[in-house]
């Protein structure tokens, strides 16, 4: 019965397999290929920074590991994205930030301290400026966040400084007043003063020897 009625209805699907078969082909032909790049980034110095203002153990300046998803938000937001739109609108006035960021794609690899940005576009010569902008707006921020980082480090050992010295020179000033009470002389001075003394009881001793 079942092949009776497929026999009776071969018109009807032959002609309805046909037409949607013509529109697949016809939409896969007016179909425009899309194109994508990607660059790479790496956004933490391989020796952290933060190793070298460990010294000043400043509670105020953070150095704790980067928030990945957060840095992430921070890549897409407007007001960093805002300044790479406007330069890419004199080349292709039509885009904006919305168009941007839904062809953006910006995943951490893995565990890394690297993080891979990636375009989509019908246009290959468009993927290059765009990646080419965000590349050199994003290495630009951060260069200065490391830099802010720095300065940060570098304010706190200065307004730290006056008060350390003035402890280096209390102490200094305890230890002299020490040496003078107690008439301590300093280790090195007296071990040279000793190897002064050896030498010239050797020169006595070989003087006696040749009288002798």
């Amino acid at each position: 019965e079942f092949i009776g009625l497929l026999r009776r209805r071969a018109l009807v699907i032959a002609g309805v397999a046909t037409i949607v078969m013509a529109g697949v082909v016809s939409m896969t032909l007016k179909q425009k290929p899309e194109y994508e790049g990607n660059f790479r980034l790496l956004v933490e110095p391989v020796n952290d920074d933060a190793k070298i203002l460990d010294v000043v153990k400043d509670s105020n300046i953070n150095t704790s590991s980067l928030d990945y998803e957060s840095q992430i938000q921070v890549l897409k937001s407007p007001e960093l994205m805002g300044s790479i739109v406007k330069q890419l609108q004199y080349s292709y006035p039509e885009i904006d930030y919305g168009s941007v960021v839904n062809s953006l794609t910006i995943t951490r690899l893995g565990e890394t301290k690297i993080i891979e940005v990636r375009y989509r576009s019908q246009d290959p010569n468009k993927i290059k400026v765009v990646l080419d902008q965000i590349a050199k707006d994003y290495l630009n921020y951060s260069l200065e966040k490391r830099q802010t980082k720095l300065r940060q480090g570098i304010k706190f050992v200065e307004e730290q400084q006056p008060s350390i010295q003035k402890r280096v020179d209390q102490y200094q000033k305890d230890l002299q007043i020490f040496r003078q009470k107690y008439d301590f002389i300093d280790p090195e001075t007296q071990a040279q003063q000793i190897a002064n003394q050896v030498n010239n009881l050797s020169g006595q001793r070989l003087t006696v020897d040749q009288q002798l």
